[in-house]
């Protein structure tokens, strides 16, 4: 009988210096760490987070803090994680500014990602996306979205005709720092057979896409473009819509034999000159 009780004194005093433990300051929350924010401030965030001034790191639900801060327009992904003894690290995916969408109805410019959310109005946010379209001169030059109407807002996805299927493609050739990206100043909705429509800076001609397999298409266009540039020829488009018979080319500055001796070099896998 002395032996269990004994016992029960035992596991009683356990359970009540591990609840003092837990109860202690040794266990409130000291720290936040937020990680991986560039265009999102870290006090707007710990603002978000609302994480009481006293608590316990065993009341704080990460999931919870993670729902707070998905909320926010500019985080695309978060991970909340508790780190004992008295810290909470907060891993931030932020979405990337890719494109600027010019509404029609009322004359601004807003600042979208390569999921065709909505962020922010776009001089908010100037100078910010992918590194890889930095300009000579320092500055970050994003391409424009023409076309397509709505009275949407920030945090709102831009509709339209596989428009987040070409923001995607975009984005990949962003990462792939394919050359000619540094040139895209012009994205434009699809308002007849051709499609979307691509502009680059210097090049007066078009590029047609229609209105699928946009990574497949826009593959083509490193070596397109190495050969036209090489060859000299001025463009009044190129057309990637042919994905058996090839990319097309209407040159405006090449006759057509010299066009018809071009069309026996093959400047690259996939690409075949059409017809002047």
């Amino acid at each position: 009988m002395l032996r269990f009780a004994s016992l029960a004194l035992i596991a009683f005093s356990g359970m009540n210096l591990a609840d003092t433990a837990l109860n202690s300051e040794m266990f409130m929350v000291r720290d936040v760490v937020v990680e991986g924010n560039c265009l999102i401030e870290e006090d707007v965030i710990l603002q978000a987070l609302d994480i009481p001034s006293v608590v316990h790191l065993w009341e704080v639900d990460p999931s919870l803090l993670e729902v707070r801060l998905l909320a926010m327009t500019g985080i695309k992904n978060v991970r909340v994680k508790r780190i004992f003894p008295q810290s909470l690290a907060v891993e931030i995916e932020e979405r990337m500014p890719l494109a600027d969408w010019h509404n029609p109805e009322n004359q601004k410019c807003y600042a979208v990602d390569e999921d065709g959310v909505i962020l922010a109005e776009a001089d908010l946010l100037d100078g910010m996306g992918p590194d890889f379209l930095r300009r000579a001169d320092g500055r970050i030059q994003r391409p424009g979205i023409f076309g397509l109407k709505g009275n949407w807002q920030a945090g709102d996805h831009l509709e339209g005709s596989h428009v987040e299927g070409i923001l995607k493609a975009v984005s990949l050739a962003c990462m792939q720092q394919s050359a000619w990206m540094r040139s895209l100043v012009e994205i434009r909705a699809p308002i007849d057979s051709r499609g979307w429509i691509l502009r680059l800076a210097g090049r007066e001609g078009e590029i047609r896409l229609g209105e699928g397999l946009f990574s497949e298409r826009l593959g083509r266009l490193g070596p397109v473009y190495g050969f036209l540039k090489r060859e000299r020829i001025a463009t009044e488009y190129v057309d990637l819509r042919f994905d058996q018979q090839g990319v097309l080319i209407r040159p405006i500055n090449c006759d057509p034999s010299r066009w018809v001796r071009l069309a026996g070099k093959n400047p690259g896998p996939g690409f075949f000159p059409g017809s002047v």
